[in-house]
């Protein structure tokens, strides 16, 4: 990672301060961690068990502001925690505050938080949800296309699930990019795309690509995030464009 500008510039971005109108990260968050920590150190039965989680909640933001880039994952390690504070936090706060009603009145309000954090992230993230992993749906398919014994060869950047040959009935083959010889001899070829892979590695595909059409090989299957909103476009196993080829006097249509 590297270190190019503050300190703050670098902890606003770990904190998403950008999107302050979302309740899963961001200012809000952050707030009502603060408002929970010091309702914890404030009160004296719980500061002692509440000082080294606030402590550590400091010191990871201090590190972690040294970085200029910073990925939604950087913050994961520490939502626990803050999530601990806002509960423990807050339920001390109104209780210190208002005895008769506090532990209630805190337990509507984090409920009410948890319910606004689960529509939000429904909200954000539907297509994302909704959205068939490609390895699934490719196992769906060779389970309805391939004969049950014929050979599949696939390669192992796909990361197909290892009961998928149980579900399919296909003798299913992984094999690495380096194994020409295997993915060109085989009755039925899975490809992934290399769009994040090195010139190298796309070259060699493409050529293997080339060969298969050559054999008079035909894409019997395709699938994968081009069918993705855009914003979801990862370049993961899980999005992961893939062609089938099938035999060259296969005539199963290209879907």
């Amino acid at each position: 990672m590297t270190h190019d500008g503050s300190r703050a510039d670098h902890l606003l971005q770990l904190l998403d301060l950008s999107h302050p109108g979302t309740p899963l990260f961001g200012f809000p968050l952050l707030a009502l961690a603060v408002a929970g920590g010091v309702g914890l150190l404030l009160d004296s039965d719980r500061r002692r068990a509440a000082l080294p989680i606030v402590l550590y909640a400091v010191a990871f933001l201090a590190l972690y502001s040294r970085n200029h880039f910073q990925p939604a994952r950087s913050i994961f390690p520490l939502v626990p925690l803050l999530l601990l504070l806002i509960a423990w936090g807050l339920s001390a706060l109104l209780q210190r505050y208002w005895p008769r009603h506090g532990a209630t009145g805190a337990a509507a309000f984090l409920g009410v938080l948890a319910a606004l954090c689960a529509t939000e992230a429904l909200a954000q993230h539907r297509d994302f949800l909704e959205t068939v992993d490609t390895r699934v749906a490719l196992t769906d398919w060779v389970a309805m296309n391939v004969p049950p014994g014929h050979n599949l060869t696939v390669l192992e950047n796909i990361q197909l699930h290892p009961d998928a040959a149980r579900q399919t009935g296909a003798d299913i083959r992984r094999v690495s990019l380096a194994d020409r010889g295997a993915l060109l001899s085989a009755e039925w070829v899975a490809l992934p795309s290399f769009d994040e892979r090195s010139p190298t590695e796309r070259e060699q595909l493409e050529s293997i690509r080339r060969e298969l059409i050559a054999q008079g090989r035909k894409v019997t299957w395709r699938r994968g995030n081009r069918e993705v909103p855009a914003d979801l476009n990862f370049h993961r196993p899980a999005r992961m464009r893939i062609q089938v080829y099938g035999p060259a006097s296969s005539d199963a249509p290209a879907r």
